[in-house]
């Protein structure tokens, strides 16, 4: 007999506003001229695109993509925009770099999909790269890899296709400021960005700093962060503060630098080199904290990539969060531009409601089903209707989606868990 399926529980999400659109794990954003917002959202394996006139967010690499069924994008980390509204993916578990070709196809620009380091001189897609965490352009449209278990900086030529490496590698070993970039030994790079003088800057993640790359001499400059991890020295030179675990980068055309760190979005002034904090040093949640102050909202996890947008304001990635938010840099009000750290989706029917890699189920004897939203970082209960335990409404029994251990002692809804 034809056995029949039936959906209880759970609603894959496409084609919604960016703020009812569900992130698992975004790790990196990137804007382009015309106001486009592009996503890596990693827990998906997919690339989101949000349109500046709708708010629509639409799926354009990985997911179900036709396009990408004999290709799977594994760990869409790190996103790169070219004038033309060429997009760049960065997939660091399979160590590659694709492009967004015709009908969004995608087509290799670096990594032959083996972890390694190799390729030097020759095509970058026959190079091997190892867990890259971040991509970006320059001006002539050269493509910056931050190949970071190979604790290096990688260049591809836009004129050649050819690769080089251009900062650190597994075999440096020299220390210091001012010294050739190819020497030094560097300590997991992640974001990556050109400043307005066509230098480079990536985020020396491990080493808690940001350094500099000179274009005119290939010399490795410290621009913030005095390699000791921390939250200190707001209000004083960038290079005597201390920072924890540096990941995303973006500038200004101003020159004015942004930082992301655990915890907090920091500010390094062009014109003074003076730090500050502009989003983190407060006690306000994300959903309290929309349309407020960056200086009043509490960021409790990992601040991911950076990018600024046509409108001059900082977008950045909350991948603990779940949430894509923005900085508009003219008011500096906080806001959140896609996913949504709650995951409303309290008191509507289950089959309405988005699960991320849920795991573990469980029923009470009140014929109540509970479910383990492991992405989420939350417990569901889907409330029995009739003789269907399905049909009913869902509720979080614990976790507010953030994945932090926290809330000892404290009502299970207002906790926080971590998968």
């Amino acid at each position: 007999a034809a056995q029949i399926i039936t959906t209880l529980v759970g609603n894959p999400a496409d084609g919604l506003r960016a703020r009812d659109t569900p992130l698992w794990r975004p790790s990196a954003v990137a804007a382009d001229a015309e106001g486009y917002v592009y996503i890596a959202d990693d827990g998906s394996g997919a690339v989101r695109v949000i349109d500046p006139l709708t708010s629509m967010a639409d799926i354009i690499a990985g997911g179900r993509l036709p396009q990408w069924q004999s290709l799977a994008l594994r760990g869409p980390w790190g996103l790169a925009v070219d004038r033309a509204r060429t997009v760049y993916v960065l997939d660091a578990r399979q160590h590659r770099v694709y492009r967004l070709g015709k009908n969004l196809a995608p087509v290799p620009v670096a990594g032959n999909g083996s972890f390694g380091f190799s390729g030097d001189g020759g095509p970058a897609v026959r190079a091997q790269l190892s867990l890259p965490q971040g991509i970006a352009l320059d001006a002539a449209g050269n493509l910056y890899i931050a190949d970071s278990d190979n604790h290096a900086v990688r260049k591809v030529e836009a004129a050649t296709g050819r690769i080089t490496t251009i900062a650190g590698g597994p075999r440096a070993t020299a220390t210091g400021e001012g010294i050739p970039a190819r020497e030094a030994k560097l300590h997991y790079p992640w974001g990556i960005t050109e400043d307005p003088a066509g230098n480079i800057l990536f985020a020396d993640t491990h080493a808690h700093v940001v350094r500099r790359i000179e274009a005119a001499t290939g010399l490795l400059h410290t621009v913030a962060g005095n390699g000791e991890r921390g939250s200190g020295g707001d209000g004083g030179p960038a290079t005597a503060a201390s920072l924890e675990l540096p990941t995303g980068v973006a500038f200004t055309p101003n020159g004015d630098l942004f930082i992301g760190q655990t915890g907090r979005v920091r500010k390094v002034a062009a014109a003074t080199g003076v730090i500050t904090t502009v989003v983190g040093s407060g006690t306000l949640r994300l959903l309290e904290g929309d349309g407020r102050a960056g200086a009043e909202v509490a960021l409790l996890g990992r601040v991911g990539h950076l990018a600024l947008n046509s409108s001059n304001a900082l977008l950045f990635t909350l991948p603990d969060d779940n949430i894509v938010a923005r900085l508009d840099l003219k008011t500096g009000l906080f806001g959140v531009v896609a996913g949504n750290p709650r995951w409303v989706g309290d008191g509507s029917l289950s089959v309405t409601t988005v699960l991320a890699r849920p795991r573990k189920l469980a029923l009470d004897q009140a014929g109540n089903l509970y479910i383990a939203d492991s992405a989420h970082n939350r417990v569901l209960r889907v409330a029995p209707r009739g003789r269907e335990v399905g049909e009913g409404s869902i509720t979080t029994a614990a976790g507010i989606g953030i994945a932090v251990a926290s809330g000892d002692t404290a009502l299970a809804v207002h906790a926080s868990i971590s998968s």
